[in-house]
């Protein structure tokens, strides 16, 4: 056991992984930045959003490793950074950014500590899309990004008879009022033939659409795929005229 448990901190404090594209998370690992492992947490402060940190990035290799080489009830290094609560997302990929290995997140606040440990162990080992990661060598190839999310705007929701606006302004307001660089979409879509009765709801976080290459047009609808939404039975059109979006901006690490 007291060798297991060695292995375990010789592999958490000195695996050192290089960065290679910016804006990826950083990839060196805690001891080769020299950071303690005592706990510094307080509460930030709620005046201004939660900015993600190369220390969350940090936290989310400690929590995969004790999973995977730590002896069992093995506990990682706390984290080092100040608490917060917001709505956030953790993605694993290879380190050059090629192949997605999991993402899951949550869009209900929660606390960073505690839930950013928790959603880096979800997202490594039970996104349903991907087999889980199983391996210190396959660790060894990951890079991390952290998505905190915040500056949620709704946007305005209009009737027919509600302006004298033409129905391609009141899209435009309703569904196509967001950047494809800055913000994230959210959009919850409605039958159109049973007023106010939810059919589907889905996201992308920023910058999903701009690399796929996505027009707005075409994130909508994939969108709309992406909630189970049937689109050849109501027609797009249809769905976004009743549709109702919101757009966020992301910290990313």
């Amino acid at each position: 056991a007291e060798k297991e448990r060695a292995l375990f901190l010789c592999l958490s404090f000195t695996l050192c992984f290089t960065h290679l594209t910016a804006p990826r998370p950083w990839l060196l690992h805690r001891a080769a930045r020299g950071l303690p492992a005592g706990r510094t947490v307080e509460m930030a402060s709620t005046s201004a959003p939660a900015l993600a940190t190369k220390e969350m990035c940090f936290e989310c290799f400690d929590v995969l490793l004790a999973h995977i080489a730590g002896p069992p009830g093995a506990v990682p290094p706390p984290p080092r950074y100040a608490d917060h609560t917001c709505p956030f997302f953790v993605t694993w990929e290879t380190s050059n950014g090629s192949i997605l290995r999991g993402c899951i997140g949550t869009l209900t606040p929660r606390r960073l500590i505690g839930g950013l440990g928790e959603y880096a162990l979800l997202a490594g080992t039970r996104d349903g899309r991907f087999e889980p990661v199983t391996s210190v060598k396959e660790v060894e190839r990951l890079a991390v990004k952290i998505s905190l999310l915040h500056s949620y705007e709704k946007l305005p929701v209009t009737h027919n008879d509600d302006d004298d606006d033409d129905e391609g302004t009141r899209l435009e307001r309703r569904v196509y009022d967001w950047d494809l660089d800055t913000h994230g979409l959210t959009v919850e879509f409605f039958s159109p033939s049973e007023k106010g009765r939810l059919i589907g709801s889905a996201t992308y976080l920023p910058g999903v659409a701009r690399a796929q290459g996505w027009t707005k047009e075409q994130t909508l609808a994939s969108l709309a795929t992406k909630a189970g939404v049937d689109v050849g039975r109501f027609g797009m059109r249809a769905l976004l005229r009743s549709a109702r979006a919101t757009r966020y901006r992301s910290s990313v690490a």
